[in-house]
């Protein structure tokens, strides 16, 4: 599941959680905040070194595990 990130200077390997509740717990999250919130992960990938390994959400909760190269 996890990669080396090789850099000019070191080798790491960084796996990060994040847990995104929706404010006072309100069931917010439905499909139409589904498919935005893919094409956003996507663009993030794209645009930075981070990869999404692992995306899902409630209808109250977004969590997101990423690997990343920023440290």
């Amino acid at each position: 599941m996890n990669e080396y990130i090789h850099k000019s200077h070191n080798v790491m390997v960084s796996m990060d959680g994040m847990v995104f509740p929706a404010k006072r717990r309100r069931a917010v999250l439905d499909d139409g905040v589904d498919e935005a919130l893919k094409e956003v992960c996507l663009a993030i990938a794209a645009r930075y070194q981070v990869k999404f390994l692992e995306t899902g959400w409630t209808k109250t909760t977004s969590i997101f595990f990423i690997n990343d190269s920023f440290r």
